[in-house]
């Protein structure tokens, strides 16, 4: 038991490493572009700059918890079903992220940066951040069955 909760620290410590990366990439990238629509240089919706910063975000994650987080894991091996099940995970993920963007944005028209900063990328990721680590721990990362 003592040693399942210090891998599960471990695994937790790691992954809100990996998160932090990511969390910089999407909100770097999300906030590049929504300056860049503000500007006239493009015509992506805050959703379609939201789910573009997010989705180049998961694939820097992908392979930071399966080389580093979860690599102590042996269950399934590495491969298009690891991939296949990350990107699911990853999917309902970024719904919860742009879903709490587009409430907000949307429906209840908070539209300042700052409003879609705080509904994106503190509400929407945090939200997601707790589904993804359970979901990537118990069916994406799993250990063998002993």
């Amino acid at each position: 038991m003592k040693l399942l909760r210090g891998n599960l620290s471990r695994e937790a410590t790691r992954y809100l490493t990996v998160g932090s990366i990511g969390y910089v990439i999407d909100v770097g990238l999300f906030n590049l572009f929504s300056l860049l629509s503000m500007e006239g240089l493009s015509q992506v919706s805050q959703v379609g700059n939201k789910a573009i910063s997010t989705s180049i975000a998961i694939v820097a994650t992908y392979i930071l918890n399966g080389r580093w987080t979860f690599r102590h894991r042996k269950g399934r091996p590495e491969g298009l079903g690891r991939m296949g099940r990350y990107l699911i995970v990853s999917t309902v993920g970024l719904g919860i992220q742009v879903g709490t963007l587009f409430v907000s944005h949307n429906v209840l028209g908070f539209t300042s940066l700052l409003a879609d900063n705080i509904a994106a990328n503190v509400i929407g990721v945090g939200l997601a951040l707790v589904f993804r680590f359970l979901a990537n721990r118990n069916w994406v990362f799993t250990d063998a069955k002993t």
